[in-house]
Order: structure tokens, then C-alpha cells, then sequence
């Protein structure tokens, strides 16, 4: 059975990379045990039995705009969580996870959380984060936040402002809502959109910091390692 990556978007850096290729270069996946799907394009998932691990992507997209590819995949990961498929989601998937499984998402509040930011440990125990410093460098990006856990899920991770930056569900399900997939440069791509968004405010996004996150990426890699 192959792993899958579910794309539930298109990374609004449009020049540089797929989200599917950037987890390929920096998740170690490699192009023979992989399927990659758009659900955002309307691409059917098989059902979750036929994949051995699944990953789910960032988006432009927003959760609580409940699209017809988003509630889907919202159902496909509900069934998925029942027969214990390892599963990651990444930013718009984190979210989409957490909500898929009776939590709640919203705007995060103040605006975007954007830049390379400290992202602090809480006391969770899980072989995903051994070895993770309590306090480590990762790439972020998003506009919404998982404002109410699941029941049973544990917060794992938090920034200065979102409290939930990874999210435990059990054993083999988990989610981050940091990108480390993004390097440095994707990094400074994005800022670099942003500023050209909101040219009145441009100053605040050249004082923010874009940089290599080697301990956010180790996660990624050690749940593609072990799953």
C-alpha cells in the first residue's frame, strides 16, 4: 500500500513548488510509495483501508467556508481515524482534522500569524516529538486556528499566540499547524506576498523572520519514518 498525500490546495507561492513536492523534498517521501490526490480539484480518495498512511496538506482555502472537497475529505478523515490509519495534517490540515473529529475552528484572533516563531513543548508524551527541544524554530502562515480541541485530543504545542500548535489524537494521529515542509526561502516567498497584499503595512513583514526550521522538519520526517 502506498502513503498519501491529500492536497487540499494550491501554496499561494504559485511560482516555487506543489505542497505535495515540497513534502517530498522535505519529508523524505519518496515518488514510488506515494499517491498524491487534489481533493480540492474534485480527485476521489479510495477509501482510507487501501493507503498505509496518509498526510494532509496546507490550503488557501478556509475550514469554516465548509467547501464540498473539504467536507469530503472532513468525512474521509473521520472514517479514518476509526481504523487507526496514521494520519498528519498541516496547517489547513490540522485544522480540518480537529474539526473532522468534533472540534472547532475560527479566525485566529489579532490576524495571520506569519514568520519563522518560537513554538513552545507542553508536557505531552508521544515517540513523535523525543527528542524535539522544548522550545524550537517553525514556519508559519495561516489566518484561521483550531479554537476548541476534539474530546480526547491532547494540545501539545503552542506559539506566543495560538495555543494549539500541535494537536495529539491518539497513538497515530496527529497534526501541526506550522508548515515543516517550508524552508527558509518558501518562507520569505510568502512574506514577501503578504507585503505586496498589504502595502500599507508593508514595513511589519520586513522586520518578520524567514529561516530553515530543522527540528519542525525532523517531526515531519519522523512520522514518515515511522509510518
Amino acid at each position: 500500500m502506498k502513503r498519501l498525500i491529500i492536497q487540499t490546495g494550491p501554496p499561494e507561492v504559485l511560482t516555487y513548488k506543489t505542497f505535495g513536492e515540497m513534502f517530498f523534498e522535505e519529508g523524505g517521501c519518496s515518488y514510488e510509495d506515494t499517491a498524491v490526490i487534489d481533493v480540492y480539484r474534485g480527485e476521489t480518495l479510495e477509501p482510507p483501508a487501501g493507503y498505509s498512511s496518509a498526510i494532509i496538506t496546507g490550503s488557501p482555502a478556509m475550514v469554516t467556508d465548509h467547501l464540498e472537497w473539504s467536507e469530503r475529505t472532513a468525512a474521509w478523515i473521520s472514517d479514518a481515524v476509526k481504523i487507526g490509519l496514521p494520519l498528519l495534517g498541516v496547517c489547513y490540515g490540522h485544522q480540518l482534522m480537529s474539526y473532522a473529529l468534533g472540534g472547532s475552528v475560527d479566525y485566529l484572533a489579532g490576524g495571520a500569524e506569519i514568520g519563522t516563531l518560537d513554538i513552545y513543548l507542553n508536557n505531552a508524551d508521544s515517540p513523535l516529538l523525543y527528542g524535539v527541544p522544548k522550545v524550537f524554530k517553525a514556519n508559519l502562515v495561516h489566518s484561521q486556528t483550531v479554537t476548541r480541541l476534539p474530546e480526547g485530543a491532547l494540545s501539545a504545542a503552542r506559539s506566543e499566540r495560538d495555543p494549539n500548535q500541535i494537536i495529539i489524537y491518539n497513538d497515530t494521529a496527529f497534526s501541526l499547524q506550522f508548515h515543516p515542509e517550508y524552508s527558509g526561502s518558501v518562507m520569505r516567498d510568502y512574506i514577501e506576498v503578504y507585503k505586496s497584499e498589504d502595502p500599507e503595512n508593508a514595513g511589519k513583514y520586513g522586520k518578520l523572520s524567514a529561516e530553515d526550521t530543522p527540528e519542525s522538519r525532523d517531526i515531519l520526517r519522523r512520522f514518515i519514518g515511522s509510518y
